[in-house]
This record gives C-alpha cells, structure tokens and sequence, in this order.
C-alpha cells in the first residue's frame, strides 16, 4: 500500500512539474499592452534568448532528445518584467539569478523587433 501511494505520488508530482514547465511563462506587462502584443513580444524575446516558445512542440524524436536542453534554459532564463515605454517601446528584462538581458522592443511593419540590448549581472 505504501509503495502505491509512493508511486502515486511521483507519478502527480511528475505531471505537475511537466505541466508548469510545458507552460509559457507570460509576464503581466507594467502599463497598456493587448495580450496579442504581450504574447507577440514574450515569444521575441525566446526566440532571441535561443529558445523555443515551448519545451516539447511535438512529440517527435528531435523534440525529446532536445528536452534537457531546453529544461535547463527554462529553468535557467526567464522573462521577469515588462515595462511599456510612452515612446511605443516596450523593455523586457529576461535573466536568472546571475544575470540576464534587457531588451528593447518596438513594433515595425514586420512585428516587434528588438531595436537594442543590454547585459546586465547580479551583484549578489
């Protein structure tokens, strides 16, 4: 019975932790942005940080045997913030705990497009 419950429990904890790293994070950006930019923007800045939008696209052999790295760049970088500028620009900051990036974004007849970027470390 013990063992059941063990099994059990790995098997939702398992689920769960596939269900939270499955799901694209989507800052709440600071300011007026419609969900289509903030989704437009969020996906930018993945592709820009050498991410896919999500871990696994498809249940293809390519797409698992990139899992771990894609696991370890999720975990590792994030988008933390997005502030929308009165310009028209908007600045995302993507990072960990070390460090990270800050983009600058502004929507041109392609879509958004990152006009510049900035390094930035932890002084932790």
């Amino acid at each position: 019975m013990r063992k059941r419950m063990l099994i059990g429990l790995t098997i939702l904890l398992l689920f769960g932790g596939a269900l939270w790293l499955l799901s694209p994070s989507r800052p709440r950006p600071t300011g007026n942005l419609p969900a289509q930019d903030t989704a437009e923007i969020t996906d930018r800045v993945h592709r820009e940080m050498g991410q896919q939008p999500k871990i696994l696209p498809d249940l293809s052999w390519a797409s698992i045997q990139k899992l771990p790295h894609g696991v370890r760049m999720r975990w590792s970088d994030r988008i933390l913030s997005m502030d929308v500028a009165g310009d028209g620009t908007v600045e995302v900051r993507a990072g960990g705990v070390k460090g990270g990036t800050t983009y600058m974004l502004k929507k041109g007849p392609a879509g958004w497009e990152v006009i510049s970027r900035r390094f930035w470390q932890s002084v932790l």
